[in-house]
């Protein structure tokens, strides 16, 4: 017995749609079964990667658009700049970077990202020494 058979038997849009099936991945890709069959939840991970360490990322896929979001946390030891690689090199473009002091010596002194790139960025201050960590979010694509 299918599942169709067990759906109301007037209701032909509803045994239709579960008569076709789930949609494949060459079908999501072709965007060629829009309308005409189901997406599983098991579908819905394709693609997504991920580290989750203190310095790690989620990449979703690129039917979400392949958004990546990064974190980070560095220790700063010292004042000056300081050049952080990013856990994964976005490989199309850049958006945002946004850090700040942490750490059990957590100064109130101003931190600025410089020129981030595709791999990583310099971060600047006057302050740094033993406790002084630098925790940074990240976004692209």
């Amino acid at each position: 017995m299918s599942r169709a058979d067990n759906l109301a038997v007037t209701d032909k849009a509803v045994q239709d749609f579960v008569l076709q099936g789930e949609i494949s991945e060459a079908e999501v890709t072709a965007g060629a079964a829009e309308g005409r069959k189901w997406f599983s939840l098991r579908r819905l991970q394709w693609g997504i990667q991920g580290s989750f360490g203190a310095n790690g990322y989620i990449r979703l896929p690129w039917w979400l658009f392949g958004l990546i979001l990064q974190w980070g946390y560095v220790n700063k030891p010292s004042a000056g700049a300081l050049a952080v690689a990013w856990p994964l090199a976005f490989p199309t473009g850049f958006g945002r970077c946004i850090a700040v002091f942490g750490g059990s010596n957590n100064p109130s002194a101003p931190l600025s990202v410089g020129t981030p790139t595709l791999t990583g960025a310099t971060f600047y201050s006057a302050y740094g020494g033993a406790g002084v960590d630098v925790s940074y979010w990240v976004v692209g694509w």
